[in-house]
């Protein structure tokens, strides 16, 4: 199968037509291909860290303050940013992705899973089949399961994935930034930096940007 790992898109133009807005019916089976990730949305937060004392004891907690000025090492391009991402993902799919999402029943879906066979560039990218599970799922609204979106007016799945840029000082003052990842549930900036501070708390971050991006499946019925 090949792919085409296109680059991130900050942007979103959005444009209006006078045609007559048609509604998309779901039926089954209906299979969703891998198409691309895309942004959708990053913020940069400061962390303050202090105790608590609860009781007798002295409990760890944080502040997260929104960024929007003097982001200093965090003001990258949206070029670094997308490059530093698509290579990230390219390497994990060199391991395992998802390639393909089909909808059985209400109830039923197929998923497919590949590994990235990497090309020259990614134009020469394909995937190879690794292996199929078939799993039962109960729908809330578009939620299929956590962290899996139905767009069913573009005839889309989008799966959410977190990326945590962060940075700490280490003992001998010296600065370092690292890239975590997690699965996720939709955007929620303020669950997703609790959560990385409670099970990071080896280090004192005190800066990170947190940016989520949606792998895009598509049906092309």
């Amino acid at each position: 199968m090949k792919i085409n790992i296109l680059a991130f898109f900050f942007f979103i133009a959005l444009f209006s037509s006078c045609t007559e807005e048609v509604t998309n019916t779901l039926v089954y089976p209906t299979s969703f291909r891998f198409n691309t990730p895309l942004l959708e949305s990053r913020s940069v937060y400061q962390i303050d860290t202090f105790s608590t004392i609860i009781g007798n004891n002295k409990v760890l907690d944080w502040k997260f303050t929104p960024l929007t000025e003097e982001l200093g090492a965090f003001n990258r391009s949206n070029t670094l940013i997308s490059d530093t991402l698509n290579a990230m993902i390219r390497e994990s799919f060199e391991i395992e992705m998802i390639s393909s999402i089909t909808l059985l029943s209400t109830t039923k879906m197929e998923i497919e899973y590949g590994k990235l066979q990497l090309g020259a560039t990614p134009l020469d990218d394909k995937i190879n089949f690794a292996r199929r599970d078939t799993i039962t799922y109960q729908a809330t609204g578009n939620f299929l399961i956590p962290g899996m979106y139905l767009n069913n007016d573009s005839r889309e799945i989008y799966i959410c994935n977190e990326f945590i840029y962060a940075s700490n000082k280490s003992a001998d003052n010296k600065r370092n930034y690292s890239y975590f990842r997690n699965g996720c549930n939709g955007a929620d900036t303020k669950s997703s930096l609790s959560r990385f501070v409670r099970d990071n708390n080896f280090a004192k971050f005190d800066t990170a940007s947190v940016e989520y991006i949606n792998f895009i499946f598509s049906s092309y019925k």
